[in-house]
């Protein structure tokens, strides 16, 4: 958020939370000053504050916003987008343009379809030169025999290419051969 330290910060009310929260146009989001009812009859002062945030692991940041003693996560980049960005399209999907998703400055989302976000910039590239995204399509292609409630057993190349023309789901099939679940749609399955 340095980057723009030398744009006026800008805030506007949360949606659904007016009165308690407000977000900025530099991705910072605060409480508001205000008095509470307490249940004894009393009334009690809280005093507003910029609000502390933690990125998770995958770098989004989720905030825990509070009414009516219920809390509610939130992605920071919603209620950035939700104020700040205009949507005559409708959309649903959310586009970090530096893709970096702690980047939550206005000026760096954008409303989306979900094919445009996850085609876009390097970032297939990047999921399919993960470690993660090799060691996963490695146990994929596998080779698996299926064995069919009488003791047939038919190889196929991978577990994707059995799911495919058996129309089978592949987590089950993963469960099966991981020994979590006997069978899936009346086969059991095997490594070959």
């Amino acid at each position: 958020m340095e980057k723009y330290n030398t744009e006026k910060e800008v805030w506007k009310d949360v949606e659904g939370y007016e009165g308690y929260y407000q977000v900025s146009n530099l991705g910072r989001v605060r409480s508001l000053d205000r008095t509470v009812k307490q249940q004894e009859g009393f009334t009690q002062n809280i005093k507003g504050n910029i609000k502390d945030i933690t990125p998770r692991k995958d770098g989004y940041i989720q905030i825990t916003l509070y009414k009516n003693n219920k809390g509610e996560r939130h992605y920071i980049h919603r209620l950035v987008a939700k104020a700040f960005i205009r949507n005559p399209k409708g959309f649903e999907i959310i586009n970090h343009i530096d893709e970096k998703p702690s980047n939550n400055y206005y000026k760096n989302l954008e409303w989306c379809d979900h094919q445009y976000n996850l085609t876009y910039g390097d970032k297939v590239e990047r999921v399919t030169n993960s470690e993660g995204y090799k060691i996963r399509t490695q146990k994929l292609r596998k080779p698996i025999y299926v064995i069919d409630k009488e003791g047939n057993r038919k190889w196929y190349d991978s577990l994707t290419s059995a799911a495919r023309e058996l129309n089978l789901d592949t987590a089950s099939i993963t469960a099966c051969l991981k020994g979590r679940n006997q069978t899936h749609k009346g086969y059991s399955y095997e490594y070959a």
